[in-house]
């Protein structure tokens, strides 16, 4: 890993690079196609995750006003719900599809135009999983800055390390406290960034 700028960078351009030709519509040209379920998913996994997700977007419906307008040029509960599909689409384990469903729940660093309070905690990790949220509550607290220090600071034996912890800071307006994150949770993490910068 170089950095997360040009790994983002990396990531349009290779979306960029698929063959668009034959495309039916303009929704083809859409980042959808790189969300699942989609055309291409197995119908019985589709099933699967609609059954999966009934009482997770019941909450998100019930505490997300559906008007919200987010960073982009969706409305907030869609994008929740598009960052959880395209970690779908890369086959991300379900407590990070999770995480991305409830990514931004609590309020970030860059988006303030909704949050739950902070007392919802069990609430949500009864709902999805305290490994989840866990994720969604690190992506709501962290000052951008010191995550980017992680990544910048990354060395290629840190990969066979089984004992790496990645410290970030939390929002300088929550006290700077500090946070950690094992190996497999920094990794986690980014994941689910580099799915919200795309969504």
């Amino acid at each position: 890993i170089f950095g997360i700028r040009p790994m983002l960078i990396l990531a349009v351009l290779l979306l960029l690079s698929i063959d668009h030709t034959g495309a039916s519509d303009e929704s083809s040209y859409e980042c959808s196609k790189f969300k699942a379920p989609n055309n291409t998913t197995d119908e019985n996994l589709a099933k699967e995750w609609k059954a999966a997700d009934e009482s997770l977007w019941e909450y998100v419906n019930e505490k997300v006003p559906a008007v919200l307008e987010h960073t982009g040029s969706a409305a907030f509960d869609d994008h929740l719900k598009g960052v959880q599909a395209i970690l779908r689409f890369w086959g991300s384990p379900v407590h990070l599809t999770n995480a991305g469903l409830f990514h931004s729940i609590y309020g970030t660093e860059g988006f303030q135009g909704f949050s739950l309070p902070l007392s919802e905690r069990p609430v949500i990790q009864n709902l999805i999983g305290v490994e989840a949220e866990k994720l969604a509550y690190v992506f709501c607290m962290v000052d951008r800055s010191t995550l980017d220090k992680t990544i910048f600071d990354w060395k290629k034996e840190d990969l066979a390390s089984t004992t790496s912890v990645y410290n970030f800071r939390s929002r300088p307006e929550l006290g700077r406290f500090q946070i950690s994150l094992t190996k497999e949770e920094w990794l986690d993490f980014l994941q689910l960034s580099l799915a919200d910068w795309l969504e």
